[in-house]
């Protein structure tokens, strides 16, 4: 049981940091401004947000 928690907990954390660096991504699409880059990598971290809860 605890090899299985541990592996969620690693799978939580790293959908998680995944979902940051998107969001990352986005604000540097922002900036460079290219909108649409950044609405598809703001996608992409909710999609990772969202994967994370499930974990």
């Amino acid at each position: 049981m605890q090899e299985k928690t541990n592996s969620l907990e690693s799978a939580y954390l790293e959908e998680s940091a995944q979902a940051a660096r998107f969001e990352l991504f986005a604000m540097r699409a922002v900036n460079e401004d290219r909108p649409r880059l950044a609405a598809f990598f703001r996608a992409v971290a909710r999609a990772k947000n969202v994967h994370a809860a499930k974990a």
